[in-house]
């Protein structure tokens, strides 16, 4: 009788592990796959910060955001795009650039020296 029953104990917990085991992998695949949009967040936030680097660092994070666009045009519903946008606009200024963004063309960043540069997305 005590045999049978350390065998019931045995079968429950292996069945619990393998059910904690089984919600950790969930948890981890989650956050592998993290929405795209969400990403937006964390490029505002970056974006916050540019006016106090340099234009090279400015174009360099226009260029990863136009990538991130391009790949996830979703993201673009985001409430965070049109702030972020407005922040590299800004960080442009500060160095003299003009930011202009032409919907379904991409990102254009004019100066009185270089001409155009097109960034599509």
């Amino acid at each position: 009788m005590k045999r049978i029953l350390s065998l019931k104990g045995i079968f429950c917990m292996m069945a619990i592990a393998l059910v904690i085991e089984l919600s950790s992998c969930e948890k981890e695949s989650n956050v592998m796959n993290e929405k795209p949009v969400d990403n937006m967040e964390m490029f505002f936030i970056e974006s916050k910060g540019l006016p106090e680097t340099s234009m090279d660092s400015v174009t360099s994070f226009i260029s990863k955001f136009s990538t991130h666009i391009k790949t996830y045009p979703e993201s673009q519903r985001s409430e965070y795009f049109n702030p972020t946008v407005d922040n590299m606009s800004y960080a442009c200024s500060v160095f003299g650039y003009k930011l202009v963004v032409h919907t379904g063309v991409g990102i254009t960043i004019n100066d009185e020296w270089d001409g155009e540069y097109l960034i599509n997305f």
